[in-house]
């Protein structure tokens, strides 16, 4: 004897045909002074569709992480909060009045995502959401049993605790992927603070370099004047000009006459 199971639940009526993108760009100043932006994740944290007559808004609250360097190379991490908004025409589902308060719209979120520029003291976020919209009812739907082989042979139950379990364990693998995404963020942060301090060292040796190479050259220029100095103290003792052959001659045989005098 074949058994039936109902259930309530959102069955979609309707939907956009094409996927939409809401693309804009957010813009903040801030007060302290950042020279560059290392990193920048974006979440969608809500999304809703709100009835407005005959046409409809979605609605995005989004989460902007910017990992920031300000002038002494510390990095920060700084959370903005964004809201994004597009207006979806009634005529955009089919054979469907979106006036009818049974109806449930609500979002499928395909892709987000974003980018960042850091000029003058102003940070500017060009980001985009690619989603698709839905028009569903709360409805009774029946699960036919009568083919024993595509029937569920466990309890309602037992699939439920199943579900439940499977939804744990992603969330748990949730929780690890922002643990890991966290350490990940803390080893950036610790890296460009080493890479700053070996900057900065690297700075201070060049300096070092340039004024030992300075202290050289003066020392080779006090050498050479040292050098040219005591030149000319021993050129003093002798005629500034060459000695004539002649008289070169005469002083030979003085020289002579005066060794042969002494002996």
């Amino acid at each position: 004897m074949s058994e039936a199971i109902a259930i309530w639940a959102p069955v979609i009526i309707s939907r956009l045909e094409m996927p939409r993108r809401l693309q804009d760009q957010y813009r903040c100043i801030f007060d302290q002074t950042f020279k560059s932006i290392e990193d920048l994740k974006i979440k969608v944290r809500q999304m809703t569709i709100q009835p407005r007559g005959r046409s409809l808004e979605a609605i995005f609250k989004l989460d902007a992480l910017c990992l920031l360097e300000d002038e002494r190379g510390e990095m920060k991490l700084i959370k903005q909060n964004i809201t994004a908004r597009q207006r979806l025409s009634g005529q955009d589902f089919n054979n469907t009045d979106i006036t009818d308060k049974t109806l449930l719209f609500v979002i499928n979120l395909i892709n987000a995502d974003a980018r960042a520029v850091l000029q003058q003291g102003e940070l500017r976020i060009d980001y985009y959401i690619d989603y698709l919209a839905l028009a569903t009812r709360e409805e009774i739907v029946s699960l036919s049993t009568e083919d024993q082989d595509r029937t569920v042979s466990k309890p309602i139950s037992e699939l439920v605790a199943r579900l439940q379990e499977e939804v744990n364990q992603l969330q748990d693998e949730n929780r690890q992927l922002h643990h890991k995404i966290y350490l990940y963020e803390k080893d950036i942060l610790s890296l460009k603070k080493g890479v700053y301090k070996a900057e900065k060292h690297s700075q201070q040796l060049n300096g070092e370099v340039g004024y030992y190479r300075q202290l050289a050259e003066q020392l080779q220029e006090a050498i050479k004047d040292k050098e040219a100095r005591l030149i000319r103290y021993e050129n003093s003792y002798f005629p500034s000009e060459a000695l004539s052959e002649e008289a070169v001659t005469g002083l030979g045989k003085r020289i002579k006459r005066l060794f042969a005098a002494n002996s």
